[in-house]
């Protein structure tokens, strides 16, 4: 069988994000026949990474400092198409956030891989979140015409192939039914699951929306124990945030647990003490629907109430998501504790138990190893 070359790029971001990259690693380093390069884009820098032959860093970075996955793109074109030409692969392997036209058009000729489950298949540059199951908003018919294939790792709505168009569904939750352990609502002990990511550090944070929020409804009412678990990746700049206001009864009757950098599945560790899920790109002051809120799927599958964005581009039927509190607007801060307590109130716990996905953890290695089959397969 001949030596197929396979170019993976990706964009660094999220919490799991660096194991992911390592099995893509470990999987092609073990496959004699596949020849392969990682490229990394990060404006984030790269901490967890050590650049060898294999490996490759563009740094990318936000122009204006403001939150679009689309500006780093188109900032790093130049040296991304240098990079990928010189190596000239068979595939390539694309983590798609945001993606143009102008990066597309160039891209397609190495037979990509689409990582998210959303085929730019429009004349016009797409700028819309790229973190979207397969549904009746794009034309599958359209679709079907597209000759490139589309590796999921979203919530895995389809498996298999969809005529010309393969679908790879590596999803962490399977749809077996299961009770919860869910914590039982008390009005006088509430409790708030924050994932922080980077971004909050940027102009348009999130994290001074909630804890205003919760700084303004302490100041009527003082008969909420209100306790906050912070995980994910910034929680050094929600601690800044924390320090810069003056938030005196925040820091009296709000206890603060610093989880530390934990992937989204270990909510499932927490889940009997939470009471709502937060993402910081949901509570956004600014930009608010304009960004997309990665883990509230995930807040979903697990069976947990979550603020949604107003405008959120990330979930289809919002209106008929029963454990989402919609925030009113983008314009009014801070958050609105009082009205997130009525929320809660109406919640039927047992209802969610029902709906929720039992989670386990897809052997990553396996869903790789099932990828380069196929391509082996197609080549």
């Amino acid at each position: 069988m001949k030596l197929i070359h396979i170019v993976y790029i990706g964009v660094n971001g999220g919490t799991n994000i660096y194991q992911k990259y390592m099995n893509y690693y470990k999987v092609f380093e073990k496959n004699g026949n596949i020849n392969y390069h990682l490229i990394f884009i990060s404006p984030l820098g790269f901490n967890n990474f050590e650049e060898n032959k294999n490996i490759y860093f563009l740094r990318g970075t936000f122009l204006n400092q403001k939150f679009s996955a689309m500006r780093v793109w188109e900032n790093i074109y130049d040296e991304l198409v240098k990079k990928v030409s010189q190596l000239n692969p068979d595939y390539i392997i694309l983590r798609m956030d945001f993606v143009s036209k102008k990066i597309f058009n160039f891209i397609k000729r190495f037979k990509p891989i689409l990582e998210y489950p959303t085929p730019p298949i429009e004349e016009t540059t797409i700028e819309k979140p790229l973190y979207y199951k397969l549904s009746n908003r794009y034309n599958l018919e359209a679709m079907k015409s597209v000759p490139f294939s589309i590796l999921s790792y979203d919530n895995g709505y389809y498996e298999g192939k969809i005529d010309n168009i393969y679908v790879m569904n590596n999803s962490i939750f399977i749809n077996n039914y299961k009770k919860r352990d869910f914590k039982k609502y008390d009005e006088t002990h509430i409790s708030f699951l924050l994932m922080s990511s980077k971004y909050g550090k940027y102009e348009y944070s999130g994290y001074d929306r909630l804890l205003l929020g919760l700084e303004n409804y302490l100041k009527e009412s003082k008969k909420t124990l209100f306790e906050l678990y912070v995980g994910g990746t910034d929680i050094e700049g929600f601690k800044e945030i924390l320090e810069y206001y003056d938030l005196k009864f925040v820091k009296e009757y709000v206890k603060i647990n610093y989880l530390g950098f934990i992937p989204i599945i270990e909510i499932n560790k927490y889940i009997n003490k939470i009471d709502l899920g937060i993402n910081d790109l949901a509570v956004h002051r600014k930009q608010g629907g304009k960004v997309n809120t990665l883990k509230t799927l995930d807040f979903m599958a697990w069976g947990l109430p979550f603020v949604l964005a107003h405008e959120d581009h990330g979930i289809d039927g919002k209106e008929n998501i029963k454990q989402a509190y919609l925030m009113e607007s983008f314009d009014d801060i801070p958050l609105n504790v009082k009205n997130i307590i009525k929320f809660l109130k109406k919640q039927n716990r047992t209802n969610i138990e029902s709906l929720h996905f039992e989670a386990r953890k897809i052997s990553l290695d396996k869903k790789l190893e099932e990828l380069v089959e196929y391509i082996k397969i197609r080549s």
